[in-house]
This record gives structure tokens, C-alpha cells and sequence, in this order.
């Protein structure tokens, strides 16, 4: 009869209940997962074990599939997961450079961009001071992560935002990174953002723009593309909000060329169509 009261004794109660949550059902779930979970989504995998990473620690980590602990510490930037496969020789010394079995830590540094882990950016490039990929920035930009941006600017990866980063940037459409960038470069990349926002179609990024920059040259930047392009939502946008509009006879050839190239035709014809389009539509003449 005394049993019971030991085992629910203070001392023992926490972990009979850790065995009683099944620890070792945990485990035998979790090493039957392979290397490749279904459809490649680690969601699944992250909600068992996060959890169950957080009750029992990492000493049942080796029983695991080594490259889907890797692919999951990288996907949810685990960088304590990172440094227990370290520990457990996961991850070896190799040519007098850390390398992991299962991937490498180029892996890391790419995954970090497309997460937004600067804690896993900071460990992965201090592993190798020779990792700083050619394409780095812009794997951040395009992907609007701003942290990681962030951060590649305070470690001095890149030095000043360029034309070419900025259009990286609007091609994620995110407000907070653009506004960053032009925060931190020169006044004339604002022309560079219009010009990309218009030619890219990022119709909500332009809206945004035209808000933060009250000032019609911009707005003829971007209208000059639109014509160009023939982006009847940006031409009318701009009309309406910014009683900016193309002169009539403008407007009636802009009209024309939308509706040449709407006609069926092959594909050499329709080609053809487009590049006159594009030739013949003037430069915008706005009236305010």
C-alpha cells in the first residue's frame, strides 16, 4: 500500500508522469520518419517535435534520421539542434572545416535567408567566414526577408543598395523592406523603385509608393511604364487617385494597340503586334 504514495511522492510524481506522456512512443514514432517527410512540408514533423523536443531534451536525438533532424533545424532555425548534432559527431571535422554528413553549411546560410533565422545566418557564416554567397542579398531580398537584410547590412555584406537590390526587393512586394532599402540609399533610387514597382506590376507596392512620395514625377515614371506595358488598372489608377491622365489622342492609340493584340492570330503574328505595340505607344503626356 505504500507504493502509491512513493510513486506520487514529490519527487517522483514529475517523472512518472514524463513516462506516462510516452516518451518512448515518441521516440518510435519519430525514427520512423525518413529523410523526405510527405511533400516536403516539415509541419507535421515540427508540431511532435517541438514539443516533445522541449519535455525530453536531445538525448534521443541519435535514434533520429540525421538529415531530417538537419532539414528541420534548418527549416524552424534550430540552432541548439545545430550545436547537438556538433556534440554527437553528426557533424565532423573535415579538411580543417566543420562539415555535416547530410548537407553542409552553405545549406545553413541559404536556409536562413529563405526563413528569416538571422541567429541561424550569424552561426552558420561564423563556422566559415568564407561562406558569404555571391547571390546571398538577393535570396533576402526577393524572399522580403527585412531581419536578414537587416542584419547583412550591420555586418557590412553589403555596403549601399543598388539599383539591382531594389528591384530584388519589389519583387517580394514587401512594403517594410522596400521602405527600408530606400531608407538607407541614395534619393535617386526612389525613381529606380517606381520604375520597378510599374514594370514588375506591383500594382498594392506602386499604391504604397504613390502614398509615401508626393510627388507627380515619380507618379509620370511610373504611368510612362504603364503605357508602355499596357497596364490599363495602373493608367486608371493613376487618372482617378491622381487626376494624372493621358491626353485623349494618347489614350485612343494606347486603346488601339490593347485591342490589336487582343484579336486572334499565331503566335509569330501576335509577337509581332506586341513589339509594335510597345513601338509605337508615345511617351505619356499627362495634364494635372
Amino acid at each position: 500500500m505504500a507504493c502509491p504514495g512513493v510513486l506520487m511522492s514529490a519527487q517522483l510524481l514529475p517523472l512518472v508522469t514524463a513516462y506516462q506522456v510516452g516518451v518512448n512512443q515518441d521516440v518510435r514514432i519519430l525514427t520512423r520518419l525518413g529523410h523526405d517527410p510527405p511533400d516536403g512540408d516539415l509541419g507535421s514533423v515540427h508540431a511532435l517535435m517541438a514539443p516533445w523536443l522541449d519535455r525530453v531534451g536531445f538525448r534521443f536525438v541519435p535514434q533520429l534520421c540525421p538529415s531530417l533532424v538537419f532539414g528541420y533545424a534548418l527549416e524552424y532555425g534550430r540552432v541548439d539542434l545545430l550545436r547537438e548534432l556538433m556534440a554527437t559527431k553528426t557533424l565532423c571535422i573535415a579538411g580543417g572545416r566543420w562539415t555535416l554528413h547530410y548537407g553542409a553549411w552553405r545549406r545553413c546560410v541559404v536556409a536562413a535567408c529563405l526563413g528569416d533565422h538571422v541567429d541561424l545566418l550569424r552561426f552558420a557564416m561564423g563556422q566559415d567566414v568564407g561562406l558569404y554567397l555571391p547571390n546571398l542579398v538577393a535570396i533576402a531580398l526577393r524572399g522580403g526577408r527585412l531581419c536578414i537584410v537587416q542584419d547583412l547590412l550591420e555586418q557590412r555584406v553589403v555596403a549601399a543598395f543598388r539599383a539591382h537590390h531594389i528591384g530584388h526587393a519589389v519583387t517580394s512586394g514587401s512594403t517594410d523592406l522596400v521602405a527600408f532599402l530606400l531608407n538607407h540609399s541614395t534619393h535617386g533610387m526612389i525613381a529606380v523603385a517606381f520604375e520597378q514597382a510599374s514594370a514588375q506590376n506591383q500594382f498594392a507596392l506602386l499604391q504604397w509608393l504613390c502614398t509615401t512620395y508626393n510627388e507627380p514625377r515619380y507618379w509620370r515614371i511610373a504611368l510612362n511604364i504603364a503605357v508602355a506595358n499596357l497596364q490599363h488598372d495602373v493608367i486608371e489608377y493613376f487618372a482617378t487617385t491622381h487626376d494624372l491622365r493621358l491626353l485623349h489622342t494618347k489614350q485612343r492609340a494606347c486603346n488601339d494597340a490593347t485591342s490589336a493584340m487582343k484579336q486572334p492570330t499565331n503566335a509569330a503574328s501576335a509577337s509581332a503586334m506586341r513589339r509594335q505595340a510597345r513601338a509605337t505607344t508615345p511617351s505619356v503626356e499627362t495634364k494635372t
